[in-house]
């Protein structure tokens, strides 16, 4: 089946990618000619596992290719809709204008028929509006939205806490190592990373702050480059005051074993914000551990 996925970002390039790589006829379309250049010649712009490799192969058979011409949809039967929806800065609304002019643009191109298909993250009624014409069930959604987003922002307040209660009510001028900076691990997306807002957070405290990943370091440098970045794991551990695991990386869920970390830190404070950590086995290697809502 031929189909088209409008939005080439984290979401729309791995989803093309993968339809590509079961046998469907894939043409992704993004605004942004550096990112279609890039995908057209089978080069990966961000760390997703896998995806250099069937973004390979699907160019290389014909399968799949990229472009910024709109048109280009046209005899596509099923469209996807995969671009950005961030929060509006003005409330806590996601933005819904990339959505709506990716729809716009791709309606002259449809056929009786045709299939949109909706993966950007949205608000509940968002598709019956697209199909209506931006406001079914916006109020319930908008105040599911603030909820949930008022939770988000609790824990990384509880986080920060944390730390700086385990270091005695201050973290001025204490070296404080965050293992993590994608917001989730196996990515190097950092776009509304807890792991940066917390050590942002610390940093205005006036904590030295040294952040370490596997694959998210030069976005996050890019983005924050008052933090300092350390690309090997026991490097930026070493002589910590406190550690706080805010990305569930297996190299720090898994591969760091408490005794070896206290080899490495000046401090035993570890501050498990997303509770992956196993709580008796740090504490039994002379850790204070510190997780999120438990003793």
């Amino acid at each position: 089946m031929r189909l088209s996925v409008i939005g080439c970002g984290y979401l729309g390039a791995v989803h093309a990618a993968a339809m590509a790589s079961i046998g469907h006829e894939v043409v992704g379309i993004d605004i942004n000619q550096r990112k279609i250049d890039a995908l057209s010649k089978g080069d990966a712009p961000f760390f997703e596992p896998g995806l250099q490799e069937i973004l390979t192969s699907g160019i290389a058979s014909g399968k799949l290719r990229f472009t910024t011409d709109m048109s280009a949809a046209k005899g596509a039967k099923v469209h996807f809709i995969a671009v950005g929806t961030p929060q509006r800065r003005d409330g806590y609304a996601a933005d819904l204008t990339s959505v709506h002019a990716a729809v716009d643009g791709l309606l002259p191109h449809l056929s009786d028929g045709d299939i949109v298909a909706g993966k950007s993250t949205v608000p509940v009624g968002t598709a019956a509006d697209l199909a209506t014409r931006e406001e079914l069930g916006r109020g319930e959604s908008v105040a599911f939205l603030r909820e949930m987003d008022e939770i988000n922002m609790r824990r990384r307040n509880r986080a920060v806490q944390l730390v700086v209660d385990a270091l005695g009510g201050s973290v001025f001028q204490k070296k404080v190592t965050v293992l993590g900076a994608a917001f989730k691990p196996h990515s190097d997306d950092i776009r509304d990373s807890p792991a940066l807002d917390v050590a942002v957070r610390l940093h205005g405290l006036g904590a030295s702050m040294t952040v370490t990943d596997p694959a998210a370091i030069e976005n996050a440098r890019r983005v924050h480059p008052q933090l300092t970045y350390v690309e090997d794991r026991d490097g930026a551990l070493r002589d910590a005051d406190a550690v706080i695991v805010v990305t569930e990386w297996d190299e720090y869920r898994r591969q760091l074993a408490p005794e070896y970390a206290a080899s490495l830190t000046s401090g035993r404070v570890i501050v498990d914000g997303r509770n992956c950590l196993d709580a008796a086995a740090w504490r039994a290697a002379g850790w204070h551990y510190a997780g999120m809502g438990r003793p």
